[in-house]
């Protein structure tokens, strides 16, 4: 929530969107709510991804691609799906090092 935070500033939008994160669902017969996190197939979650990914992906990429990286740069994401291009090998190898530590 605090990604749509910085962007949207209507309360309403963001009570409805925590309500639909938080809607109650049937799990083997137990009726489970959700806290945090939203479940895969839900309405919200393609959005809610791209909102996360465009601050921790997509920002991040751009930021290190013109202060950290030598060579030339680049990335193609739709929706989860991600390519992302070097000219440089070592920049390639630093990259795919600190990638899985900034999506954990």
């Amino acid at each position: 929530m605090e990604f749509l935070r910085k962007r949207i500033s209507d309360k309403k939008f963001l009570r409805l969107v925590m309500k639909l994160i938080e809607t109650p669902i049937i799990e083997n017969g137990t009726i489970v709510i959700n806290k945090e996190g939203c479940r895969q197939g839900s309405i919200v979650s393609p959005i809610l991804a791209n909102v996360f990914l465009h601050y921790v992906i997509d920002s991040w990429f751009a930021k290190i691609s013109k202060e950290n990286l030598k060579g030339q740069t680049g990335m193609v994401r739709y929706c989860d799906d991600m390519v992302f291009v070097f000219e440089n090998e070592a920049d390639a190898k630093r990259f795919y090092d600190v990638l899985p530590k900034k999506v954990k």
